[in-house]
C-alpha cells in the first residue's frame, strides 16, 4: 500500500510538473531575454540541486568520497558528449517556449519519450511492454494532430498571421529536434550509467559545469551575453 501511494505522489508530482514548466518557462522566458543565460541559470540551478543530496550522503555516495574517486578520463567520457547535447537541447526548448503555446510545447516535448524508447531499444536492447507500446502510440498520434491542425490552421489566415506562423512552425521544429536531443543524451547517459557504475548525481555535476563551460565559451565567441539589441527576439541570442 505504502509503495502505491509513493507511486501515485511520484505521478502527481510528475504530472504537476509536466503543466507548470511551459507556464514558468514562458515568465521566464519574458523577463530574461538571453537565451544563454537563461540556460546558464538553468544549469546552475541542477548543479546546486545535485550537490544537496551528494553533500548528505555519507559513505561511498558522499561528496567526499566521489570526489576521492574521480577520475578525469571517466568523466569526460561519460558526460561530455551529453552535456554539449543537453545545452543544445535547452538553447532550442527555451527558444520554442516563446513562440508556442503551453499545450503545444508540451505535446511535443513529451515526444522525448518516444525517442528515448527507441533509443534505449537501439543502444541497451531494452524492449517495451505491449502497454508501453500503445502509450507512445498514442503519444505519437496526439504530436502529429498537434502538427497538422496548426498547419491546416495557418493556411486559412491571412498573409500577416502567417508571418507569424512561421515563427510557431520554427518553434515547433526547435522543440521536436530538442526532443530528439534530450532522448539521445538520457539514453547516453542511461548506458554509462550502467556500465561504468557511475554516481547519478554526480554525473549530473559533472553535466552542469561542462554545459556552463560550454554557454561561457558561447558567449565569448559570440560577443557576451548581453549583447543583444533590445528589440531582438530571444530566438536571436542563440
Amino acid at each position: 500500500m505504502a509503495s502505491t501511494t509513493r507511486q501515485a505522489t511520484l505521478l502527481l508530482l510528475l504530472t504537476l510538473q509536466v503543466g507548470v514548466q511551459p507556464v514558468l518557462m514562458g515568465w521566464y522566458a519574458s523577463e530574461a531575454r538571453d537565451v544563454r543565460l537563461r540556460v546558464g541559470v538553468v544549469e546552475l540551478l541542477k548543479l546546486l540541486l545535485a550537490l544537496v543530496p551528494l553533500s548528505c550522503s555519507r559513505g561511498e555516495a558522499g561528496l567526499l568520497a566521489q570526489l576521492k574517486g574521480w577520475r578525469l578520463r571517466a568523466a569526460l567520457a561519460t558526460t561530455v558528449l551529453p552535456a554539449l547535447i543537453y545545452v543544445l537541447q535547452n538553447l532550442l526548448n527555451h527558444a520554442a517556449v516563446v513562440t508556442l503555446d503551453g499545450v503545444t510545447f508540451n505535446v511535443l516535448n513529451q515526444t522525448k519519450i518516444i525517442w528515448t524508447a527507441l533509443l534505449v531499444y537501439l543502444l541497451l536492447g531494452k524492449h517495451q511492454s505491449p502497454l508501453q507500446m500503445l502509450a507512445l502510440g498514442m503519444l505519437c498520434i496526439a504530436a502529429v494532430l498537434m502538427t497538422s491542425s496548426s498547419v491546416e490552421t495557418a493556411e486559412e489566415q491571412g498573409a500577416e498571421v502567417k508571418a507569424n506562423d512561421a515563427a510557431v512552425f520554427t518553434g515547433m521544429y526547435q522543440a521536436l529536434l530538442a526532443a530528439v536531443l534530450s532522448a539521445l543524451a538520457g539514453s547516453l547517459i542511461q548506458r554509462a550509467l550502467q556500465r561504468e557504475k557511475r554516481n547519478q548525481y554526480m554525473i549530473t555535476v559533472e553535466l552542469s559545469i561542462l554545459g556552463e563551460a560550454t554557454l561561457m565559451l558561447l558567449a565569448l565567441v559570440q560577443g557576451g551575453l548581453m549583447s543583444a539589441p533590445d528589440n531582438s527576439d530571444s530566438q536571436d541570442s542563440m
